[in-house]
C-alpha cells in the first residue's frame, strides 16, 4: 500500500535531466539508468522526492527490456514489475540507497514516455 501511495505521489511530479545511459543526480537520485535514445522532457522536485520524465523513440517493450536488465544488475535489485491498463509497464527497484519507481507508457506521437521517481538523498 505504501509503495502504491508513493508511486501515485511520484507520478504526479514531472522531471528533466540530460539523457545519458546512467546518471548520478548527486543531490537527488543515484545510479539512475536513463532509457536509450532518451530526451529529457521535464523535472520536478518535491520536498522528499524527485521525478524525471523522458521520451524515447523505442517501443514500450524495448524500453521495458532495457529496465529489466538494468534493474537486475548491481547496484539495483528488481523487486516488482507490473503491467498498466494503458499498455505500459511499471517497475519498482531497490539499491543500497533510495529506491526507484519506473513508469513506461505509450506516448502517442511522442514515442514512449518514461517517468523515473525516487526519494531524494538526505
Amino acid at each position: 500500500m505504501r509503495r502504491t501511495l508513493l508511486l501515485a505521489v511520484a507520478v504526479g511530479l514531472i522531471a528533466c535531466a540530460e539523457p545519458q545511459p546512467k546518471t548520478d543526480l548527486s543531490d537527488k537520485l543515484t545510479n539512475v539508468p536513463i532509457p536509450p535514445g532518451a530526451e529529457g522532457l521535464g523535472r520536478e522536485d518535491g520536498e522528499n522526492a524527485v521525478q524525471l520524465r523522458f521520451k524515447t523513440p523505442l517501443a514500450v517493450e524495448a524500453v521495458a527490456d532495457y529496465y529489466r536488465q538494468s534493474l537486475s544488475t548491481a547496484p539495483w535489485r528488481l523487486v516488482n514489475e507490473s503491467t498498466t491498463p494503458d499498455g505500459g509497464v511499471a517497475f519498482y527497484a531497490e539499491q543500497d540507497g533510495p529506491p526507484l519507481w519506473v513508469s513506461i507508457r505509450p506516448g502517442g506521437g511522442l514515442g514512449t514516455l518514461v517517468d523515473l521517481a525516487g526519494a531524494k538523498i538526505k
